[in-house]
């Protein structure tokens, strides 16, 4: 953090610098509030798909550890879990705004789709309506982004995909495909 608040003062107005400084703010404890606020702000002013995504992840960030408890049973973390969907709502809103910003990009785009299938889990509803068409929307970002390139990380997406669309067998030849393209590519960091 210091690092970055140094590099605020020398580029105050770099938006990777704040990007990064807010993240860094939101990884300490009791500091999510701030920097949740600051990604707030960033995206208020730049409509960078980026900026959304962080914003999305921080949410994520927040909800996870409201029920990611060691130690306390399945059921105890799934009912904190889903007290706290407030948070999960407001990830998946910041990943949806950041896909749709960028929707050539679908990291943002399966975060949304899987944080809203969660959501609809949990709250018995998903957080929008027209969630199938967010779908539609990642599975042809990704198509194209393998169409470019057949790399680890689209196809890991495509994976996800088909998570969550409850086809096991696609998902699993999906994940498998990925696996061995990390390890001919000796990409052991992606895995």
């Amino acid at each position: 953090e210091k690092v970055l608040e140094r590099a605020e003062v020398i580029a105050p107005e770099d938006l990777m610098v704040q990007q990064q400084l807010a993240l860094a703010i939101g990884r300490q404890e009791n500091r999510w509030a701030e920097a949740a606020q600051r990604l707030t702000d960033l995206a208020a002013r730049h409509s960078d798909g980026e900026t959304g995504g962080l914003l999305g992840r921080s949410y994520k960030d927040r909800w996870t550890s409201r029920w990611r408890i060691e130690g306390r049973p399945a059921a105890e973390r799934q009912g904190l879990a889903r007290e706290s969907v407030a948070a999960l709502r407001e990830s998946v809103a910041g990943y949806t705004r950041a896909f749709r910003a960028n929707p050539a990009e679908s990291y943002p785009g399966i975060n949304a789709v899987t944080m809203d299938h969660l959501h609809a889990h949990l709250a018995g509803a998903a957080v929008h309506d027209d969630l199938p068409l967010l779908v539609s929307g990642v599975r042809w970002a990704v198509d194209c982004e393998l169409r470019k390139e057949r790399g680890y990380w689209g196809l890991v997406t495509r994976a996800e995909l088909h998570l969550v669309a409850d086809d096991d067998a696609a998902c699993l030849r999906g994940y498998e495909d990925a696996t061995a393209l990390a390890d001919y590519e000796g990409k052991v960091f992606d895995l």
